[in-house]
Protein backbone atom coordinates (compact mmCIF):
# COMPACT_ATOMS: atom_id res chain seq x y z
CA UNK A 1 0.00 0.00 0.00
CA UNK A 2 2.83 2.32 0.95
CA UNK A 3 4.16 1.60 -2.43
CA UNK A 4 4.13 4.92 -4.96
CA UNK A 5 5.79 3.09 -8.02
CA UNK A 6 3.71 3.83 -11.04
CA UNK A 7 3.87 0.13 -11.68
CA UNK A 8 3.32 -2.31 -9.69
CA UNK A 9 3.34 -6.43 -9.42
CA UNK A 10 1.76 -8.95 -6.26
CA UNK A 11 2.91 -12.31 -7.00
CA UNK A 12 1.63 -14.47 -4.21
CA UNK A 13 0.51 -18.09 -2.86
CA UNK A 14 -3.44 -18.56 -2.63
CA UNK A 15 -5.24 -17.28 0.45
CA UNK A 16 -2.63 -14.54 1.26
CA UNK A 17 -5.10 -11.73 1.37
CA UNK A 18 -4.47 -10.37 -2.17
CA UNK A 19 -7.14 -9.54 -3.10
CA UNK A 20 -8.30 -7.75 0.47
CA UNK A 21 -5.50 -5.47 -0.36
CA UNK A 22 -6.17 -4.49 -3.71
CA UNK A 23 -9.61 -3.64 -2.16
CA UNK A 24 -7.75 -1.75 0.32
CA UNK A 25 -6.02 0.21 -1.88
CA UNK A 26 -9.09 1.04 -3.61
CA UNK A 27 -10.50 2.59 -1.10
CA UNK A 28 -7.91 4.12 0.66
CA UNK A 29 -7.16 5.99 -3.20
CA UNK A 30 -10.70 7.32 -3.37
CA UNK A 31 -10.85 8.84 0.01
CA UNK A 32 -7.64 10.19 -0.25
CA UNK A 33 -7.90 11.69 -3.62
CA UNK A 34 -10.76 13.51 -3.81
CA UNK A 35 -12.50 13.38 -7.70
CA UNK A 36 -10.36 10.94 -8.36
CA UNK A 37 -11.26 7.84 -10.87
CA UNK A 38 -10.11 4.07 -9.88
CA UNK A 39 -10.86 0.78 -11.90
CA UNK A 40 -10.44 -3.01 -11.19
CA UNK A 41 -10.26 -5.69 -13.20
CA UNK A 42 -11.23 -9.24 -12.63
CA UNK A 43 -10.58 -12.39 -14.56
CA UNK A 44 -14.62 -11.92 -15.84
CA UNK A 45 -17.58 -9.49 -14.97
CA UNK A 46 -18.89 -12.32 -12.66
CA UNK A 47 -15.68 -13.08 -11.01
CA UNK A 48 -15.05 -9.28 -10.49
CA UNK A 49 -18.62 -8.94 -8.85
CA UNK A 50 -18.55 -11.90 -6.93
CA UNK A 51 -15.27 -12.63 -5.26
CA UNK A 52 -14.19 -8.64 -4.91
CA UNK A 53 -17.74 -6.76 -5.34
CA UNK A 54 -19.72 -8.99 -3.24
CA UNK A 55 -17.21 -10.54 -0.63
CA UNK A 56 -14.96 -8.07 0.35
CA UNK A 57 -15.62 -4.38 -1.58
CA UNK A 58 -19.35 -3.59 0.31
CA UNK A 59 -18.02 -4.79 3.68
CA UNK A 60 -14.79 -2.82 3.48
CA UNK A 61 -16.66 0.38 3.05
CA UNK A 62 -19.28 0.38 5.70
CA UNK A 63 -16.55 -1.32 8.17
CA UNK A 64 -14.64 2.41 7.13
CA UNK A 65 -17.58 4.52 7.65
CA UNK A 66 -17.00 5.49 4.31
CA UNK A 67 -19.46 7.66 2.78
CA UNK A 68 -20.57 6.67 -0.61
CA UNK A 69 -23.13 5.12 -2.76
CA UNK A 70 -22.98 1.38 -4.95
CA UNK A 71 -24.22 0.56 -8.12
CA UNK A 72 -24.68 -3.11 -8.13
CA UNK A 73 -25.99 -2.65 -12.11
CA UNK A 74 -22.39 -0.96 -13.23
CA UNK A 75 -20.64 -2.04 -10.30
CA UNK A 76 -19.85 1.91 -9.59
CA UNK A 77 -18.96 3.24 -5.93
CA UNK A 78 -19.69 6.75 -6.20
CA UNK A 79 -18.31 8.69 -3.11
CA UNK A 80 -19.41 12.45 -1.70
CA UNK A 81 -15.33 13.61 -2.09
CA UNK A 82 -16.73 12.65 -5.61
CA UNK A 83 -14.46 10.01 -6.22
CA UNK A 84 -15.89 6.59 -8.41
CA UNK A 85 -14.29 3.32 -8.23
CA UNK A 86 -15.48 0.93 -11.37
CA UNK A 87 -15.50 -2.79 -11.20
CA UNK A 88 -15.31 -5.05 -14.42
CA UNK A 89 -13.94 -8.08 -16.09
CA UNK A 90 -11.53 -8.29 -18.39
CA UNK A 91 -13.56 -10.64 -20.74
CA UNK A 92 -15.21 -7.70 -21.86
CA UNK A 93 -12.64 -5.32 -22.90
CA UNK A 94 -14.25 -3.44 -25.52
CA UNK A 95 -16.50 -2.59 -23.08
CA UNK A 96 -13.85 -1.58 -20.63
CA UNK A 97 -12.10 0.11 -23.49
CA UNK A 98 -15.11 2.50 -24.82
CA UNK A 99 -15.62 3.86 -21.21
CA UNK A 100 -12.44 4.86 -20.39
CA UNK A 101 -12.52 8.43 -20.94
CA UNK A 102 -11.74 9.52 -18.19
CA UNK A 103 -8.50 10.09 -15.76
CA UNK A 104 -7.57 6.99 -13.28
CA UNK A 105 -5.48 7.14 -10.81
CA UNK A 106 -5.38 3.38 -10.04
CA UNK A 107 -5.91 0.75 -12.34
CA UNK A 108 -5.69 -2.63 -10.56
CA UNK A 109 -5.57 -5.72 -12.92
CA UNK A 110 -6.64 -9.26 -10.52
CA UNK A 111 -5.67 -12.71 -11.29
CA UNK A 112 -3.03 -12.05 -14.39
CA UNK A 113 -1.52 -15.14 -13.83
CA UNK A 114 -4.85 -16.50 -15.86
CA UNK A 115 -5.26 -13.55 -17.96
CA UNK A 116 -4.40 -14.07 -21.83
CA UNK A 117 -1.34 -12.83 -22.97
CA UNK A 118 -3.34 -10.38 -25.71
CA UNK A 119 -5.14 -9.58 -22.91
CA UNK A 120 -2.45 -7.96 -20.76
CA UNK A 121 -0.37 -6.59 -23.86
CA UNK A 122 -3.45 -4.78 -24.73
CA UNK A 123 -4.22 -3.28 -21.44
CA UNK A 124 -0.71 -2.56 -20.14
CA UNK A 125 1.05 -1.32 -24.05
CA UNK A 126 -1.92 0.45 -25.07
CA UNK A 127 -5.29 0.84 -23.30
CA UNK A 128 -4.48 2.16 -19.79
CA UNK A 129 -1.23 4.10 -20.19
CA UNK A 130 -3.06 6.86 -21.37
CA UNK A 131 -5.77 7.15 -18.94
CA UNK A 132 -3.26 7.22 -16.24
CA UNK A 133 -0.60 9.49 -17.74
CA UNK A 134 -2.85 12.69 -16.79
CA UNK A 135 -3.39 11.60 -13.45
CA UNK A 136 0.11 9.75 -12.66
CA UNK A 137 -1.82 6.94 -11.96
CA UNK A 138 -0.38 3.60 -10.42
CA UNK A 139 -0.71 0.39 -12.37
CA UNK A 140 -1.16 -2.84 -10.34
CA UNK A 141 -1.02 -6.32 -11.86
CA UNK A 142 -1.76 -8.96 -9.20
CA UNK A 143 -1.60 -13.00 -8.97
CA UNK A 144 -1.04 -16.23 -7.84
CA UNK A 145 2.11 -18.04 -8.83
CA UNK A 146 1.39 -19.80 -12.55
CA UNK A 147 1.89 -23.15 -12.86
CA UNK A 148 4.05 -23.35 -15.34
CA UNK A 149 6.87 -20.44 -15.96
CA UNK A 150 4.89 -18.73 -19.03
CA UNK A 151 2.63 -15.51 -19.91
CA UNK A 152 3.04 -11.64 -19.63
CA UNK A 153 2.46 -11.81 -16.16
CA UNK A 154 4.96 -14.21 -15.34
CA UNK A 155 7.43 -12.50 -17.98
CA UNK A 156 6.81 -8.80 -16.48
CA UNK A 157 7.31 -10.25 -12.85
CA UNK A 158 11.16 -11.47 -14.46
CA UNK A 159 12.32 -8.42 -16.40
CA UNK A 160 12.72 -6.60 -13.29
CA UNK A 161 11.12 -3.42 -14.65
CA UNK A 162 8.07 -2.91 -11.98
CA UNK A 163 8.28 -3.15 -8.76
CA UNK A 164 7.57 -6.19 -6.95
CA UNK A 165 6.21 -7.91 -3.80
CA UNK A 166 5.82 -11.29 -2.99
CA UNK A 167 3.83 -12.80 0.11
CA UNK A 168 2.09 -16.06 1.25
CA UNK A 169 -1.21 -16.92 3.42
CA UNK A 170 1.68 -18.18 6.31
CA UNK A 171 2.26 -14.03 6.33
CA UNK A 172 -1.95 -13.07 6.43
CA UNK A 173 -2.36 -12.74 9.81
CA UNK A 174 -5.96 -13.21 9.61
CA UNK A 175 -5.63 -16.75 8.08
CA UNK A 176 -5.68 -18.75 11.26
CA UNK A 177 -3.88 -21.71 12.10
CA UNK A 178 -1.87 -22.38 8.69
CA UNK A 179 0.56 -24.76 10.13
CA UNK A 180 -2.51 -27.20 11.02
CA UNK A 181 -4.93 -26.77 8.45
CA UNK A 182 -1.51 -27.53 5.80
CA UNK A 183 -0.64 -30.57 8.26
CA UNK A 184 -4.76 -31.77 7.75
CA UNK A 185 -4.47 -31.20 3.76
CA UNK A 186 -1.41 -33.03 3.39
CA UNK A 187 -2.77 -35.51 5.38
CA UNK A 188 -6.10 -36.19 3.25
CA UNK A 189 -5.02 -35.10 0.01
CA UNK A 190 -1.01 -37.38 0.24
CA UNK A 191 0.81 -35.09 -1.31
CA UNK A 192 4.30 -34.18 0.09
CA UNK A 193 5.40 -31.30 1.83
CA UNK A 194 8.16 -30.39 -0.91
CA UNK A 195 5.23 -30.99 -4.08
CA UNK A 196 5.65 -28.20 -6.26
CA UNK A 197 1.79 -27.40 -5.54
CA UNK A 198 1.91 -27.42 -2.22
CA UNK A 199 5.51 -24.83 -1.97
CA UNK A 200 3.57 -22.62 -4.50
CA UNK A 201 -0.44 -22.40 -3.46
CA UNK A 202 0.33 -22.12 0.48
CA UNK A 203 4.40 -21.24 1.30
CA UNK A 204 4.35 -18.76 -2.08
CA UNK A 205 7.49 -20.41 -3.30
CA UNK A 206 8.08 -20.12 -7.03
CA UNK A 207 8.55 -23.70 -8.18
CA UNK A 208 7.02 -25.37 -11.17
CA UNK A 209 7.01 -28.60 -12.32
CA UNK A 210 7.43 -29.86 -16.36
CA UNK A 211 6.07 -33.21 -15.74
CA UNK A 212 2.86 -31.48 -14.72
CA UNK A 213 1.99 -29.97 -18.22
CA UNK A 214 0.63 -32.02 -21.16
CA UNK A 215 3.42 -30.72 -23.61
CA UNK A 216 7.33 -30.90 -23.34
CA UNK A 217 7.56 -27.61 -24.70
CA UNK A 218 10.65 -25.73 -24.30
CA UNK A 219 11.43 -22.05 -25.73
CA UNK A 220 15.43 -22.67 -26.61
CA UNK A 221 14.97 -25.37 -28.36
CA UNK A 222 11.22 -25.59 -29.70
CA UNK A 223 10.65 -21.65 -30.36
CA UNK A 224 11.08 -19.34 -33.31
CA UNK A 225 10.50 -15.43 -33.66
CA UNK A 226 7.23 -14.49 -35.22
CA UNK A 227 7.76 -12.85 -38.65
CA UNK A 228 4.66 -10.50 -38.43
CA UNK A 229 1.20 -9.64 -36.61
CA UNK A 230 -2.08 -8.36 -37.32
CA UNK A 231 -4.98 -7.54 -35.11
CA UNK A 232 -8.18 -7.06 -35.27
CA UNK A 233 -8.86 -3.29 -34.05
CA UNK A 234 -11.63 -4.13 -31.53
CA UNK A 235 -9.31 -6.64 -30.02
CA UNK A 236 -11.01 -9.60 -31.06
CA UNK A 237 -8.04 -11.61 -32.96
CA UNK A 238 -5.10 -11.94 -34.28
CA UNK A 239 -3.11 -13.55 -36.94
CA UNK A 240 0.47 -14.51 -36.21
CA UNK A 241 2.89 -15.25 -39.64
CA UNK A 242 6.69 -17.17 -39.46
CA UNK A 243 9.69 -15.03 -40.93
CA UNK A 244 9.74 -15.81 -44.50
CA UNK A 245 13.36 -17.61 -44.41
CA UNK A 246 11.61 -20.42 -42.17
CA UNK A 247 8.34 -20.56 -45.20
CA UNK A 248 10.92 -21.06 -47.73
CA UNK A 249 11.87 -24.03 -45.82
CA UNK A 250 8.71 -25.56 -46.01
CA UNK A 251 7.26 -27.57 -48.81
CA UNK A 252 3.98 -29.26 -47.57
CA UNK A 253 1.28 -27.34 -45.51
CA UNK A 254 -1.12 -28.79 -43.52
CA UNK A 255 -4.45 -26.53 -41.78
CA UNK A 256 -5.95 -27.45 -38.39
CA UNK A 257 -8.98 -25.62 -37.11
CA UNK A 258 -10.85 -25.76 -33.99
CA UNK A 259 -14.26 -23.43 -33.55
CA UNK A 260 -14.02 -23.28 -29.68
CA UNK A 261 -17.95 -22.33 -28.98
CA UNK A 262 -17.58 -20.04 -25.63
CA UNK A 263 -13.60 -20.69 -26.22
CA UNK A 264 -11.68 -19.62 -29.14
CA UNK A 265 -11.72 -20.10 -32.65
CA UNK A 266 -8.26 -20.95 -33.87
CA UNK A 267 -6.65 -21.60 -37.35
CA UNK A 268 -3.07 -23.26 -37.24
CA UNK A 269 -0.96 -23.76 -40.23
CA UNK A 270 2.20 -26.10 -39.59
CA UNK A 271 4.61 -26.48 -42.71
CA UNK A 272 7.26 -29.05 -43.40
CA UNK A 273 10.01 -29.91 -45.99
CA UNK A 274 10.38 -33.04 -48.11
CA UNK A 275 14.28 -32.72 -47.81
CA UNK A 276 13.96 -32.98 -44.07
CA UNK A 277 11.74 -34.09 -41.09
CA UNK A 278 11.43 -30.57 -38.95
CA UNK A 279 7.70 -29.23 -38.54
CA UNK A 280 7.03 -25.82 -38.00
CA UNK A 281 3.91 -23.71 -36.90
CA UNK A 282 3.81 -20.94 -39.97
CA UNK A 283 0.60 -19.52 -39.77
CA UNK A 284 -2.03 -18.97 -36.42
CA UNK A 285 -5.08 -17.22 -36.64
CA UNK A 286 -6.89 -17.21 -32.81
CA UNK A 287 -9.66 -15.16 -31.18
CA UNK A 288 -10.34 -14.35 -27.89
CA UNK A 289 -12.30 -16.51 -25.69
CA UNK A 290 -16.24 -15.67 -25.55
CA UNK A 291 -16.06 -14.37 -29.17
CA UNK A 292 -19.50 -15.27 -29.64
CA UNK A 293 -18.07 -16.17 -33.58
CA UNK A 294 -19.87 -18.54 -36.17
CA UNK A 295 -17.89 -20.97 -37.80
CA UNK A 296 -18.21 -19.12 -41.47
CA UNK A 297 -15.63 -16.60 -40.00
CA UNK A 298 -12.91 -19.22 -40.69
CA UNK A 299 -13.69 -18.65 -44.41
CA UNK A 300 -11.90 -15.56 -44.99
CA UNK A 301 -8.81 -17.14 -42.86
CA UNK A 302 -9.10 -19.75 -45.11
CA UNK A 303 -8.77 -18.20 -48.29
CA UNK A 304 -5.50 -16.32 -47.24
CA UNK A 305 -4.36 -19.36 -45.89
CA UNK A 306 -5.33 -21.00 -49.73
CA UNK A 307 -2.72 -17.86 -51.38
CA UNK A 308 -0.37 -18.14 -49.22
CA UNK A 309 0.60 -21.52 -48.73
CA UNK A 310 -1.76 -23.93 -50.92
CA UNK A 311 -2.18 -25.74 -48.66
CA UNK A 312 -2.60 -30.03 -49.25
CA UNK A 313 -4.90 -31.33 -46.41
CA UNK A 314 -7.31 -29.32 -43.87
CA UNK A 315 -8.47 -30.81 -40.69
CA UNK A 316 -11.51 -29.47 -38.45
CA UNK A 317 -13.07 -29.78 -35.54
CA UNK A 318 -16.64 -28.43 -35.74
CA UNK A 319 -18.14 -30.33 -32.80
CA UNK A 320 -18.57 -33.56 -35.43
CA UNK A 321 -20.65 -31.74 -37.43
CA UNK A 322 -21.00 -33.80 -41.10
CA UNK A 323 -22.99 -31.14 -42.56
CA UNK A 324 -20.99 -28.02 -41.40
CA UNK A 325 -18.12 -29.62 -43.28
CA UNK A 326 -20.06 -30.23 -46.55
CA UNK A 327 -21.51 -26.81 -46.55
CA UNK A 328 -18.33 -25.17 -45.26
CA UNK A 329 -16.77 -27.14 -48.72
CA UNK A 330 -19.27 -25.81 -50.77
CA UNK A 331 -19.34 -22.24 -49.28
CA UNK A 332 -15.25 -21.58 -49.49
CA UNK A 333 -13.65 -24.27 -51.92
CA UNK A 334 -12.38 -26.12 -49.68
CA UNK A 335 -12.26 -29.67 -51.02
CA UNK A 336 -9.36 -31.33 -49.37
CA UNK A 337 -11.31 -30.84 -45.87
CA UNK A 338 -11.45 -33.76 -43.13
CA UNK A 339 -12.78 -34.13 -39.68
CA UNK A 340 -10.26 -33.90 -36.90
CA UNK A 341 -9.47 -37.30 -35.39
CA UNK A 342 -10.35 -36.34 -32.12
CA UNK A 343 -10.60 -39.89 -30.72
CA UNK A 344 -6.75 -40.49 -30.64
CA UNK A 345 -5.88 -37.69 -28.35
CA UNK A 346 -3.18 -39.27 -26.35
CA UNK A 347 -1.73 -40.53 -29.26
CA UNK A 348 -1.60 -36.94 -30.76
CA UNK A 349 -0.18 -35.72 -28.14
CA UNK A 350 2.46 -38.56 -27.90
CA UNK A 351 3.74 -37.81 -31.58
CA UNK A 352 3.87 -34.11 -31.27
CA UNK A 353 5.64 -34.37 -27.78
CA UNK A 354 8.41 -36.89 -29.92
CA UNK A 355 8.53 -33.77 -32.29
CA UNK A 356 8.71 -31.38 -29.52
CA UNK A 357 11.62 -33.51 -27.44
CA UNK A 358 13.29 -34.18 -30.58
CA UNK A 359 13.90 -30.12 -31.48
CA UNK A 360 11.88 -31.00 -34.93
CA UNK A 361 8.87 -28.78 -33.97
CA UNK A 362 8.77 -24.88 -33.84
CA UNK A 363 6.34 -22.78 -32.35
CA UNK A 364 6.08 -18.99 -33.14
CA UNK A 365 7.16 -17.70 -29.29
CA UNK A 366 3.90 -15.33 -28.18
CA UNK A 367 1.51 -17.22 -29.95
CA UNK A 368 -1.37 -18.88 -28.62
CA UNK A 369 0.02 -22.21 -29.50
CA UNK A 370 2.78 -21.57 -27.31
CA UNK A 371 0.92 -20.26 -24.53
CA UNK A 372 -1.28 -23.83 -24.26
CA UNK A 373 2.08 -25.41 -24.61
CA UNK A 374 3.22 -23.90 -21.02
CA UNK A 375 0.03 -23.97 -19.17
CA UNK A 376 -2.05 -27.25 -20.33
CA UNK A 377 -2.41 -30.25 -17.98
CA UNK A 378 -3.94 -33.50 -17.92
CA UNK A 379 -7.43 -33.71 -15.77
CA UNK A 380 -5.72 -35.69 -12.79
CA UNK A 381 -9.09 -37.57 -12.16
CA UNK A 382 -9.80 -38.33 -15.65
CA UNK A 383 -6.60 -39.93 -14.99
CA UNK A 384 -7.80 -41.90 -12.63
CA UNK A 385 -10.41 -43.81 -14.44
CA UNK A 386 -8.48 -44.12 -17.92
CA UNK A 387 -9.36 -40.91 -19.52
CA UNK A 388 -7.14 -38.25 -20.70
CA UNK A 389 -9.13 -35.16 -20.36
CA UNK A 390 -7.72 -31.85 -20.16
CA UNK A 391 -7.39 -30.09 -16.79
CA UNK A 392 -9.69 -26.70 -16.16
CA UNK A 393 -6.93 -24.83 -15.61
CA UNK A 394 -6.44 -23.67 -19.48
CA UNK A 395 -8.79 -25.48 -22.58
CA UNK A 396 -5.92 -25.70 -25.27
CA UNK A 397 -8.00 -24.84 -28.43
CA UNK A 398 -5.05 -23.46 -30.17
CA UNK A 399 -2.41 -26.26 -29.00
CA UNK A 400 -5.85 -28.87 -30.47
CA UNK A 401 -5.71 -26.91 -33.83
CA UNK A 402 -1.92 -27.15 -34.21
CA UNK A 403 -2.21 -30.94 -33.32
CA UNK A 404 -4.71 -31.36 -35.96
CA UNK A 405 -2.28 -29.52 -38.09
CA UNK A 406 0.29 -31.87 -37.77
CA UNK A 407 -2.10 -34.96 -38.78
CA UNK A 408 -0.98 -33.57 -42.57
CA UNK A 409 2.42 -34.22 -41.41
CA UNK A 410 2.07 -37.77 -39.86
CA UNK A 411 -1.00 -38.49 -42.64
CA UNK A 412 1.92 -37.30 -45.61
CA UNK A 413 4.43 -39.87 -44.02
CA UNK A 414 5.30 -42.97 -46.89
CA UNK A 415 6.27 -45.87 -45.21
CA UNK A 416 9.56 -47.53 -46.82
CA UNK A 417 8.47 -50.77 -49.30
CA UNK A 418 8.50 -53.92 -47.66
CA UNK A 419 11.43 -56.31 -48.21
CA UNK A 420 10.98 -58.61 -51.05
CA UNK A 421 9.89 -62.06 -50.10
CA UNK A 422 13.06 -65.17 -49.40
CA UNK A 423 12.41 -66.37 -53.18
CA UNK A 424 12.49 -63.28 -55.14
CA UNK A 425 15.65 -62.43 -53.83
CA UNK A 426 18.75 -63.06 -55.75
CA UNK A 427 22.89 -62.71 -54.84
CA UNK A 428 22.54 -59.28 -56.04
CA UNK A 429 20.37 -58.27 -52.87
CA UNK A 430 23.47 -58.08 -50.63
CA UNK A 431 21.70 -57.49 -47.36
CA UNK A 432 19.35 -60.62 -48.21
CA UNK A 433 22.37 -62.91 -49.39
CA UNK A 434 23.85 -61.80 -45.30
CA UNK A 435 20.81 -62.76 -43.37
CA UNK A 436 20.83 -65.83 -45.33
CA UNK A 437 24.47 -66.57 -44.77
CA UNK A 438 24.07 -65.63 -40.73
CA UNK A 439 21.55 -68.19 -40.45
CA UNK A 440 23.31 -70.95 -42.24
CA UNK A 441 26.87 -70.07 -40.62
CA UNK A 442 25.90 -68.82 -37.45
CA UNK A 443 30.36 -69.60 -36.18
CA UNK A 444 30.77 -66.85 -39.03
CA UNK A 445 31.89 -67.16 -42.71
CA UNK A 446 35.14 -69.09 -41.19
CA UNK A 447 33.39 -72.29 -40.51
CA UNK A 448 33.24 -71.74 -44.72
CA UNK A 449 36.77 -73.39 -44.75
Amino acid sequence: MQDASRRVLALCSRRAGKTYAMATILLATALSRPGSNSLYLGLTRGAAKRTMWTEIWLGLCARWGASCTHNGTELTTTFANGSHVYFAGTDDIRHVETNLGFKLSMAIIDESQSQTRDILDRLVRVILPPALADADGQLIMAGTIPESPAGYFWEKWQDGLWARHSWSLFENPHFKDPHDKLAEHLRTSGLLANDPQIQRDWHGKIIFDATALAFRYDKDRNGIAIGSEERDPLGKWVTRIAPPEIIKLCDSFSVGGDQGGRDRNVIQVSGWSSKHRDVYQVYEWATIRSHEGAWSGFGPRLDQIRRLFDPQRHYFDFGGSTLTLDNFTTDFGVYVLHAAKKADRKGQVDRLNDLLLTGRYHAMIGSDLEGDFLKTQWDQKARERGAWDWSSHNHPDAADAGRYSVQGYFDGYEPPPPPKPEEERGFDDVAGFKDDLDQLLPDGPSSLW
